[in-house]
């Protein structure tokens, strides 16, 4: 985009000096009274006296350079539409992805509670049975009592 904007004050950057130098050819006296540039005014307003014809190609000129900067905003306008739409086009495509990214953390979230279920089950089903094991124990310790004290009598 830099190049756009130094392009972009290329043209301006001409169509300022450009100005100057019609308004010279235009009024002599002010540029006489500059100095250095007087010397050249006046070498280029004696031909355009004689010739008559230099007038011509300035007014040709104006209009060239405006159809320049016609054509560079034409270009700068379609350059903005062109970020407009890329733009347009990221918010949608970023739109899309957050709303996949929830999806997907949607999804996480159910397998975490399943994961946490599955496995409270898991705890629940091992304490179950740590209790048949006890209980078993117990009764086997029972029946070792019993067939003790059967042994006994």
């Amino acid at each position: 985009m830099s190049f756009q904007v130094f392009r972009a004050f290329c043209l301006l950057a001409v169509l300022v000096l450009f100005m100057p130098a019609g308004a010279q050819e235009a009024e002599p006296e002010i540029a006489t009274e500059t100095g250095e540039a007087g010397a050249e005014s006046q070498a280029q307003a004696q031909p355009a006296e004689e010739a008559g014809e230099e007038s011509a190609p300035v007014a040709a000129q104006a209009p060239s350079l405006e159809q320049a900067y016609q054509k560079e905003f034409a270009f700068l306008q379609g350059q903005k539409r062109d970020l407009e739409r890329r733009i347009a086009d990221f918010e949608a495509a970023s739109e899309a992805d957050l709303e996949q990214l929830q999806v997907d953390i949607r999804s996480l979230e159910r397998q975490v509670v399943e994961a946490t279920s599955r496995g409270d089950r898991l705890e629940d089903q091992v304490f179950e049975s740590e209790r048949s094991v006890e209980s078993a124990r117990d009764n086997v310790n029972l029946l070792a009592n019993t067939f003790l004290q059967a042994e006994a009598t």
